[in-house]
């Protein structure tokens, strides 16, 4: 967009606004002046006529008072007409109380009936003629104006329907007199019915709409007579002038009033209520005038848009003028703006033509001086890119022949690697992060393609494609014995090194080491690399020399059980026989030999059982603590190292019992019991005990030796010792087998066996974690794996 177009979009939204704003101003101002002077002349309306209708009412309140104070009116009370002689006389004295209740009527006002009642309620005297010799107080609006005026009080009511003419009506009422006794005896009263239109001419207006209410908020006439009908029938008791008018306020507002027609309309709304007058005090009325809003603010509006006339044309005329004048010093900047373009087009020799002593002028002065310069550096740097170009195309092909040579060393490096990867003796396989095989070795291939070939045969379901994929073969090679694809998934997500042992592929027994390959610069797993080794004759090898074991054991049992019973009996028998000491030595060291020999073959049994997964254990449920009681008492009884202590601490809280064998369980205490007594030459050795979630903790803590740290990863292994010497054994005679085999049967339980903690001259600390009953029965295996 152009910056004219600009500039006249801006100064026509700047109109537009400004017009709005006027308008708005201008209707808002005169219409609160408008609302105020017509709320105010409606106010000063209500109380003119409110004033009126008291004014009228109050005339109406004297009439009745100089009724009753009629001497004739008085006399045809006091003196009973049966009291006079003639029934003409009684005639005569009738027509004339009537014409006196009429002339009176005449003068006071237009009254609908004038009426003289006694005491009893009887009318003596009506204008109406048919009301005479009736009861008043069989009628209840008559009847409690009688009781008003019998108590001596002037009388005034509502708006009711009068019964006698089926049409709205006030009751007067006022005590009648008799003045010629001592305490002007109240003899009767005068009751009038007061023609209610008459009031309701007061309330015509030509100008505004007026509405007179009741203090129930009854509906009692308007500036329409066509609306007669709805007298005491509309309810406006919730309006909000009629909440205020009934607390004696005058005021004005701007809302909804309803007509007596049911219609609700927007209007100004001025209220006042009834302030009484003289002698009359009012009912308590309240008179409403209302203008329609449409009505009331249609000349606000008038004058509004004639001054927003006005001033959109002013507006108008001067942003033309100002529009004309800026297109006059916009021109020099459409000129230098068509210059730039010519240059930023590559035509330089454009120049500016005007010149003036302004702004304008200095900068054509400099953006020629500008373009000028641009021409001759231009015309340089076309003879530099030329040189650079050349120099450019030089070094291009010096570096496509180092590209090449890189490639061929990379070419090379590749080879190198493949085939060392190759000459491997376990198996490589390189995966990416989509987990296909990128690099596979061939010891690889020819573990996993033989067998997958020979199952693609046996099944021919797989096609001949997926089997040449090698991620396909490979996992059909593995088949159910091992998924490769969660194995690798697993890894990658934990970012760990992974050990999958003894995986049977045929008869070839596998072990994976499957390690993932992570960016040092993103920390993105890029892929994994798999080592499978063939560990087929180690396991042929393990297995036959544990079975070599086992039978030499066995073998080795029976003459040395042969050789212990005949020692035995020369001991017994023939020991008295002998009368050289050293030959008495020399048995006794056969003796403890052969026991020797016997004890370590029933260790190898044990561990060649355990190993092979051939020892059945019985789930118990017992207390540990009390087993641990029995072992000490036994201990104790059999004086061994007397020097020493050896006893159970009781624990600090409640443990609960135990799910394991209990012979099992006897023998891997008793052989921590011995190890610490065996490394303890002063103190002693305490088991103690502490309930964890799922398991009880037994601690076999003595005051010996101490094992140093680098020492401590010896123990629990086959044949070790804490030392760092496997050849050289202890002064126990120890083969380093108890710890291993209990640690194997530990885990075979369920449980665990380790080190607690251990100082160097201060003591050691061994502990077991064994399943309490809440733990599930562990079964029995179907074969053992030797633990790590």
């Amino acid at each position: 967009m152009k910056i004219t177009q600009k500039l006249i979009l801006v100064i026509g939204l700047i109109s537009v606004i400004v017009v709005g704003a006027s308008i708005f101003l201008s209707y808002s101002f005169t219409k609160t002046l408008v609302q105020q002077m017509i709320t105010q002349r409606q106010l000063e309306l209500a109380n003119q006529v409110l004033d009126k209708i008291d004014r009228f009412l109050s005339e109406r309140s004297n009439g009745i008072q100089i009724v009753a104070n009629s001497h004739l009116i008085q006399d045809s009370l006091s003196t009973p007409l049966s009291e006079e002689g003639a029934a003409s006389s009684s005639a005569e004295r009738s027509a004339r109380v009537r014409r006196e209740l009429l002339e009176l009527s005449v003068l006071s006002g237009p009254w609908d009936a004038l009426s003289v009642v006694n005491r009893d309620g009887v009318v003596q005297s009506s204008t109406v003629a048919g009301r005479i010799t009736q009861s008043v107080r069989e009628e209840s609006l008559a009847g409690q104006a009688l009781a008003a005026a019998l108590r001596g009080e002037s009388y005034h009511s509502d708006v009711a329907l009068s019964p006698l003419f089926g049409k709205p009506t006030i009751f007067f009422a006022y005590p009648v007199r008799d003045v010629e006794s001592a305490d002007k005896e109240i003899i009767g009263a005068v009751i009038g019915q007061l023609s209610w239109p008459s009031v309701l001419e007061f309330l015509q207006n030509s100008k505004y709409h007026m509405d007179l209410l009741s203090a129930d908020g009854l509906f009692l006439g308007d500036s329409d007579f066509a609306h007669f009908d709805r007298i005491l029938k509309n309810d406006h008791q919730g309006s909000v002038y009629m909440q205020h008018a009934i607390k004696g306020e005058d005021g004005a507002l701007v809302g909804s009033i309803e007509n007596a027609g049911g219609v609700h309309t927007d209007s100004l709304i001025a209220y006042s209520s009834e302030k009484g007058f003289l002698n009359y005090r009012g009912n308590n009325w309240v008179l409403v005038v209302s203008t329609p809003v449409g009505e009331a603010f249609a000349g606000a509006a008038t004058s509004a848009w004639a001054i927003s006339a006005l001033l959109f044309l002013v507006i108008m005329t001067g942003s033309l003028l100002i529009l004309f004048m800026l297109l006059r010093f916009l021109r020099p900047i459409r000129e230098l703006t068509m210059i730039s373009n010519d240059i930023a087009a590559g035509d330089l020799s454009k120049r500016l033509h005007f010149s003036s002593q302004d702004e304008f002028g200095v900068l054509a002065r400099s953006f020629n001086m500008m373009a000028s310069t641009l021409q001759d550096l231009y015309r340089g740097l076309e003879e530099k890119i030329a040189e650079k170009t050349s120099e450019l195309q030089r070094e291009k092909a010096g570096v496509e022949q180092k590209v090449i040579e890189r490639t061929q060393q990379l070419a090379d490096e590749q080879t190198r690697l493949e085939a060392s990867i190759n000459s491997l003796s376990v198996g490589y396989i390189l995966t990416g992060a989509d987990n296909s095989i990128i690099l596979i070795n061939e010891k690889a291939k020819g573990i996993f393609l033989p067998v997958a070939s020979a199952l693609r045969k046996a099944e021919p379901q797989p096609g001949v494609e997926e089997v040449r994929t090698p991620i396909k073969y490979l996992q059909l090679a593995l088949g159910n014995t091992v998924d490769i694809f969660e194995k690798i998934e697993e890894v990658k997500r934990t970012r760990t090194r992974l050990l999958v042992e003894n995986i049977q592929i045929g008869a070839a027994t596998l072990v994976f080491h499957i390690t993932p390959i992570v960016s040092e610069e993103t920390h993105e797993v890029l892929g994994t690399v798999m080592l499978v080794e063939d560990i087929t004759e180690r396991k042929v090898l393990e297995r036959s020399r544990d079975e070599f074991f086992s039978i030499a054991s066995h073998e080795l049992r029976t003459p040395l059980t042969a050789i212990r019973g005949n020692v035995s009996i020369l001991q017994e028998y023939f020991m008295d026989q002998f009368q050289d000491k050293e030959v008495e030595t020399i048995i006794s060291d056969i003796q403890c030999s052969s026991e020797r020999l016997i004890e370590i073959v029933n260790i190898f049994l044990d561990v060649s059982r355990l190993e092979q997964g051939k020892i059945v254990f019985v789930n118990e449920v017992f207390d540990v603590v009390a087993l641990c009681r029995d072992i000490v008492q036994e201990y104790t009884a059999s004086g061994v190292n007397k020097e020493l202590y050896l006893r159970v601490l009781p624990p600090f809280a409640p443990v609960a019992l135990v799910r394991a064998d209990r012979n099992r369980i006897r023998q891997v205490i008793i052989n921590l019991i011995g190890n610490a007594m065996k490394f303890t030459d002063r103190g002693g050795v305490e088991i103690s005990f502490m309930q964890l979630h799922g398991s009880v903790k037994v601690l076999v803590s003595d005051t010996g030796s101490g094992i140093s740290l680098e020492n401590q990863s010896l123990l629990f292994r086959k044949f070790q010792q804490a030392e760092t010497n496997i050849y050289r054994r202890d002064a126990t005679r120890g083969t380093g087998l108890g710890l291993y085999i209990s640690k194997m049967l530990i885990n075979s339980m369920g449980g665990s066996i380790f080190i607690e903690s251990s100082e160097v001259g201060k003591g050691s600390t061994f502990g077991v974690t064994i399943p309490d009953e809440s733990a599930a029965p562990v079964e029995k295996p179907e074969g053992y794996t030797q633990p790590a």
